[in-house]
């Protein structure tokens, strides 16, 4: 029954015809998915393109910023990065607490800036307090001081009081005072 020529020719065609059906039928599948593929690109494409529409002076503004900070000098720079630290160092900021206060004319320095770690970036703040003896011309100077470092310090509150005051510390000087000024200090995290 097989034996015939036009069957076996008949198999084989109908083999090489079901081969070439699932060839095509892979190619005809696989170009859908491309289609499907393109289709949520652009898609995509579109709505990234509306969402931009209007943004093109920010994003100019933001150039010219970038290019501003170029611009500046390197000296300019360090400056920058010395008024706003890019982290927190408890032992630099006492240390410039008490140089400056020392430099003042300030004596029996004691600063205190505890950090605290931080969960966050951008900007952070830590509390610092300094108390020192010393004359009130001394305290003026270190405010002074203060504000013409580059560092940036708020002052949130200044106490004076007068050495030897309690009724049992005999005054060396009757002009020297106990002085505790408290504030704040930034540095900048990077995210």
């Amino acid at each position: 029954m097989f034996n015939s020529i036009f069957v076996k020719i008949f198999i084989w065609i109908t083999i090489l015809g079901a081969l070439l059906f699932f060839v095509v039928f892979k190619e005809i599948q696989s170009v859908e998915e491309k289609n499907t593929t393109y289709r949520l690109e652009k898609l995509a494409f579109d709505r990234s393109k509306i969402d931009l529409e209007g943004k093109g002076e920010d994003v100019q503004s933001v150039s010219q910023y970038l290019q501003i900070y170029e611009d500046i000098d390197s000296g300019q720079k360090r400056k920058v990065n010395a008024a706003l630290p890019d982290h927190a160092n408890e032992i630099d900021t006492e240390d410039f607490l008490t140089v400056l206060a020392s430099e003042s004319g300030l004596r029996d320095i004691d600063a205190n800036v505890p950090i605290a770690p931080s969960s966050g970036s951008g900007l952070q703040q830590v509390n610092f307090d300094i108390v020192a003896r010393g004359q009130y011309n001394d305290l003026l100077v270190f405010l002074k001081n203060l504000e013409h470092s580059l560092r940036i310090f708020h002052i949130t509150r200044i106490t004076t009081q007068r050495q030897g005051s309690s009724s049992n510390e005999v005054s060396i000087n009757a002009d020297e005072l106990v002085i505790n000024v408290s504030g704040t200090t930034y540095y900048y995290l990077s995210p």
